[in-house]
């Protein structure tokens, strides 16, 4: 019916926002990984790091710091 189609429009446009915001995190968090990439050094602090790349990227700093963790880990 007519309240179907209704809620099926709303909740595709809500799925197409979420997917955009998804697709921007992700560039987001490669462009951290690639920047970590080429400056990345022992003894180079996390919180230094975030400060510097939260410069570059519209990412917030807490999320930047999970990002370099993520980046950590798979280095391993």
């Amino acid at each position: 019916g007519k309240f179907a189609d209704i809620r099926h429009k709303t909740l595709s446009r809500g799925r197409k926002a979420a997917d955009a915001a998804n697709a921007l995190h992700k560039t987001n968090q490669k462009f951290v990984f690639e920047w970590l990439e080429a400056n990345y050094r022992p003894g180079y602090k996390h919180a230094d790091m975030a400060a510097e790349i939260e410069k570059l990227v519209p990412r917030e700093y807490d999320t930047i710091l999970k990002d370099i963790t993520a980046w950590k880990k798979r280095k391993r």
